[in-house]
């Protein structure tokens, strides 16, 4: 993965990587996951919205993403779950 400004979060035993850019190419919607121990990635349904600069947070076990710039490098106020 050669992804910038992601966001990342963990849930039981995944470590998740939401958004971010790869190089110079525009923003992307990406969300991959790894288990610790296996130290290989997996890419999961894209998010809606392409996201730089974004949090993620875990909440009641679910993960939420939020804010960042979209690829006009406008703020994002919406919620991804």
């Amino acid at each position: 993965m050669h992804e910038k400004v992601q966001s990342l979060a963990s849930k039981k035993n995944k470590f998740y990587v939401f958004g971010g850019r790869e190089c110079s190419r525009s923003r992307e919607c990406w969300v991959y996951y790894t288990y610790y121990e296996s130290n290989t990635w997996e890419h999961l349904p894209s998010m809606e919205e392409s996201r730089e600069y974004c949090w993620a947070a875990l909440l009641d076990d679910k993960i939420y993403v939020t804010g960042g710039m979209d690829p006009g490098c406008h703020p994002l106020t919406s919620v991804e779950i």
